[in-house]
């Protein structure tokens, strides 16, 4: 896994959960694959969790309510990790490649 991976994948994931549907996604059968193979890494999973793909494409309503659950996932997922924790993780990345 590459940082090229790990920033396409954190930049898609989540169109991957909220708009890309198996149809949406027939004419790019590479990209699907690539996706199923980085969501089954032990690590991606640990970070990101399950991540099911989307059924049906969601619809912008702009009078709609919030959802919820897409608001409390993001606030869990802020509150897990913080600006400082991801800073402090990426600068740990890289203290441990330039070591090798």
């Amino acid at each position: 896994v590459t940082l090229a991976d790990v920033v396409v994948l954190t930049q898609t994931v989540t169109f991957w959960r909220l708009v890309f549907t198996p149809e949406f996604l027939k004419p790019y059968p590479a990209y699907t694959r690539w996706m199923s193979t980085m969501l089954s890494q032990p690590k991606v999973r640990a970070v990101l969790g399950p991540c099911v793909q989307a059924t049906q494409e969601a619809v912008y309503k702009p009078d709609a309510p919030l959802d919820m659950s897409l608001a409390s996932y993001v606030s869990d997922y802020a509150a897990e990790w913080p600006s400082s924790r991801v800073r402090q993780t990426f600068i740990d990345f890289f203290n441990k490649k330039k070591q090798h």
